[in-house]
C-alpha cells in the first residue's frame, strides 16, 4: 500500500515545504495545544493534514527492515551506523548519514527496549518483531525536506515470512515531527496489513496537533482505507474517517471514493457537520491532486 509505505512519506515533506515557514521560525516554533475549530474555510487543509498523518508517514519513515538491518549490523549503502546493545533486548543505534536504501538516510539515535522476536532471540529472519522505539532522529529523503522525529512508540510486526504482514504502532506518549512545520501525534494507534503485493489496508486513530493547522484535531477510521498495490496505486480507493475537535460540535466526514485513476470528481468526498454528525452540509469533492499538489 503506497499510501503508508512510501508515497505519503514523501508527501509529508511536500506539505512541510509548501505550507510551513522557514527553519525554526514562524510555524515551526511550537506545537499548538488549542482545539481547532473545523470550518468550511479550513476543511481542505484539515483533510490534507489528517490524510497525510493517516498514512503513518513519519512512523513509516523508520521501518522494521531498517530496524533489523541495524540490529544485524548490516552495512549501510552510504554513511554508517553503530549498535550499542545494553542487554539482549535493549540498546542504542546511532546513525551517521546511514542509508539502507536509495533515497533515504538517517542521522541521530534510535533507542530500543523490550525487544521480542518470534522465533525467540532471532533477529536474522524473524516472523514477529516487537519493541519500544525512542527517537532523536533526522530522516532525509531525496528531493524532500529533512524532518526530525522526537519521541517514542511501541511497534509490532507480525507475519514477516508470510503473504500477510501486519504492522501496528501505538503511543505510550507522543511523537513530535519537525521540519518547516511542527506536528505532534499522540494517543495514536496505526495499523496496516499488507497482503503480498496485492493490497494494503490501514485502520488508525490519533490526536494531531499541527502548527500548519494551528490547532488540535482527533481522527478515527470508521472504514479501513484500502490501496491497490497490484496496480501500483499511490492513494487508497476506499475508506471512511471522522475528524473531530473538542472546540465545538463540528466534525468532518472524509469518504474515499477512488484512487488517482478514478475520475477527478470521484476521488475524495468531505462533509462538514455542525451538530456532531446528526446532519451534514452538502458534500465537497476533491481530487488527490488538490490535497497533495
Amino acid at each position: 500500500m503506497k499510501i503508508i509505505q512510501s508515497t505519503l512519506v514523501l508527501l509529508y515533506s511536500v506539505i512541510l515545504s509548501a505550507c510551513g515557514g522557514g527553519g525554526d521560525s514562524g510555524l515551526g516554533n511550537s506545537v499548538p495545544t488549542t482545539p481547532l475549530n473545523i470550518t468550511a474555510t479550513n476543511q481542505q487543509a484539515v483533510t490534507a493534514a489528517v490524510l497525510n498523518t493517516t498514512s503513518g508517514a513519519a512512523i513509516d519513515a523508520f521501518t522494521v527492515d531498517d530496524f533489523l538491518n541495524a540490529l544485524n549490523g548490516n552495512a549501510c549503502a552510504g554513511g554508517s551506523a553503530n549498535l550499542f546493545p545494553t542487554s539482549a533486548t535493549a540498546g542504542t543505534i546511532t546513525f551517521f548519514g546511514c542509508s539502507y536504501q536509495a533515497g533515504k538516510s538517517f542521522n541521530g539515535t534510535v533507542k530500543y527496549s523490550g525487544l521480542v522476536t518470534s522465533p525467540a532471540d532471532n533477529i536474522f529472519n524473524p516472523d514477529t518483531v516487537t519493541a519500544k522505539l525512542n527517537f532523536d532522529l533526522t530522516v532525509t529523503r531525496t528531493l524532500n525536506a529533512p524532518f526530525a522525529l522526537l519521541g517514542d512508540y511501541n511497534f509490532s510486526t507480525n507475519g514477516l515470512n508470510t503473504l500477510s504482514i501486519t504492522t501496528s504502532a501505538t503511543a505510550p506518549s507522543s511523537l513530535k515531527v519537525s521540519s518547516n512545520i511542527t506536528e505532534a501525534i499522540s494517543n495514536f494507534s496505526f495499523q496496516k496489513t499488507a497482503l503480498s503485493s496485492s493490497s494494503t489496508s490501514i485502520d488508525n486513530f490519533f490526536t494531531l496537533a499541527s502548527s500548519y493547522l494551528g490547532g488540535v484535531v482527533n481522527f478515527d477510521t470508521t472504514t479501513a482505507f484500502l490501496t491497490n498495490d497490484a496496480l501500483n496505486r499511490a492513494f487508497p480507493s476506499t475508506g471512511v474517517a471522522i475528524v473531530t475537535s473538542t472546540a465545538n460540535l463540528n466534525q468532518l466526514r472524509i469518504t474515499i471514493l477512488g484512487d488517482e485513476s478514478s475520475p477527478v470528481s470521484s476521488q475524495v468526498k468531505i462533509e462538514l457537520s455542525q451538530n456532531s454528525g446528526l446532519t451534514y452540509n452538502p458534500p465537497i469533492y476533491y481530487a488527490w491532486a488538490d490535497l497533495f499538489p
